[in-house]
């Protein structure tokens, strides 16, 4: 009753086997009023072959074919002896199916060839319409792939966005360090200058203020002499003027 199985519909393969399996299976389903009567098969296919056919046919299979079948000889001959006993009987699966009008399509075997097997496919389609798909059309699929298209464009444009903006976050905060470390490094100078104009200012005064007079004076008499030596007559003047050996 799922839904693929309603709009799609559904294959049962080697089963039913028996008369009251099929009963059991669909038995509700006999009643025309029921909600269940979905379910019932619109179309038995019954393969059929003569038992030498079959057994040569197990025969030639490869060794893994036939140990993941179970088709050893005598599992083989036992299970197909069971087969032809239960639809020798007059209860069978396509009794079942016949009584409730299912369309019956009988397939004899004989032959495994390609001529054979397309004959078999050709009554097949005849009967059941030609092999159709549930998937998407062309269009759809043309479509998906469109819409996965603007997905993955739409997911890179968003990973592009998202990184130009770490980039811009990034950038934003670099900045930001460069203009504060520049900034400590201006108040860093200007302090450094700021001591060094103060220390320069002290330094002037001293010398203005006990060395400067003397010095200035020294050299205009050096001038007026213009000794031989005029660092000997400086240093001679200074030592006899200064101002601290002064009564």
């Amino acid at each position: 009753m799922s839904k693929p199985c309603r709009n799609q519909g559904y294959v049962l393969d080697d089963f039913p086997n028996t008369y009251e399996q099929a009963n059991e299976l669909f038995e509700e389903d006999q009643d025309e009023s029921s909600s269940s009567r979905r379910i019932m098969p619109e179309f038995l296919l019954c393969l059929d072959a003569s038992d030498s056919f079959l057994t040569d046919r197990v025969i030639n299979l490869p060794e893994e074919v036939v140990q993941e079948l179970d088709y050893e000889p005598e599992q083989f001959l036992s299970r197909l002896a069971i087969y032809r006993g239960n639809n020798q009987e007059d209860k069978t699966v396509l009794n079942f199916f016949e009584e409730l009008d299912v369309r019956l399509l009988y397939l004899e075997v004989t032959s495994s060839e390609e001529p054979t097997s397309s004959l078999l496919m050709e009554k097949i389609f005849s009967t059941l319409g030609p092999p159709r798909t549930y998937g998407p059309s062309c269009q759809e699929v043309v479509e998906q792939k469109r819409r996965k298209a603007e997905e993955k464009m739409r997911r890179e444009a968003e990973e592009r966005a998202e990184e130009e903006q770490r980039e811009e976050e990034e950038a934003r905060s670099r900045a930001a360090r460069w203009e504060e470390w520049t900034q400590s490094s201006e108040e860093a100078m200007l302090k450094e200058e700021q001591d060094l104009e103060n220390l320069t200012v002290q330094m002037r005064s001293y010398l203005m203020e006990h060395v400067m007079p003397t010095l200035s004076q020294g050299l205009i008499e050096c001038c007026r002499a213009q000794p031989p030596d005029p660092l000997d007559f400086l240093a001679e003047y200074l030592f006899r003027n200064n101002p601290l050996d002064q009564p």
